[in-house]
């Protein structure tokens, strides 16, 4: 990570509004994307790149626009019912606690859901998941595991439209809860 310059969560929901890459920033408060929704609706994209964040709410929204971490180091992540409608992308990232994605996915018209060089150093939580185009996990460390592949025989297990891809991850995949 380059040198990052420590901004108020204000000022990134800001660049987020304006549509713009927020980038080489430190958040250090709670960043609940609720606010630069129109009622569930968020409709600019959402990029982040070499940045150290907090705690970062995306939860029972849905994103009409692409979202993507890159190169973050994010302490919490909460995404329960996140609807990524045109993919979410978590590359190249470190998130230090659970991180909550259970009950979302919802990636339509061939938008792919991509995991790809990160490391969860908590549990990742899948449940009741729905991915209607591609999913790609890829050199993912998972130190806690996660339930994407377990829940076989429940109710709310993962549903995949489309086969994952799944390469080269390390940790428990299969994990019931």
């Amino acid at each position: 990570m380059s040198a990052l310059r420590l901004v108020s969560a204000e000022e990134v929901l800001r660049l987020i509004r304006n549509g713009e890459e927020v980038r080489s920033l430190q958040v250090s408060e709670d960043l609940n994307l609720r606010a630069v929704a129109d009622g569930e609706y968020v409709r600019t994209p959402v990029s982040f790149v070499d940045c150290r964040l907090a705690r970062v709410d995306v939860s029972f929204l849905c994103f009409q626009e692409s979202v993507s971490f890159q190169a973050c180091t994010i302490e919490s992540l909460f995404g329960m019912a996140g609807y990524f409608f045109t993919g979410l992308v978590i590359e190249r990232c470190v998130v230090a606690s659970p991180t909550d994605l259970s009950c979302g996915g919802h990636n339509r018209g061939g938008h792919s859901i991509v995991l790809s060089d990160s490391t969860f150093a908590a549990f990742v939580n899948f449940e009741d998941c729905w991915f209607e185009g591609p999913v790609l996990i890829q050199r993912c460390t998972f130190e806690a595991g996660t339930n994407l592949l377990g829940n076989r025989e429940r109710p709310y297990r993962v549903t995949f439209d489309v086969p994952p891809v799944l390469e080269d991850n390390r940790g428990q995949l299969d994990l019931e809860t």
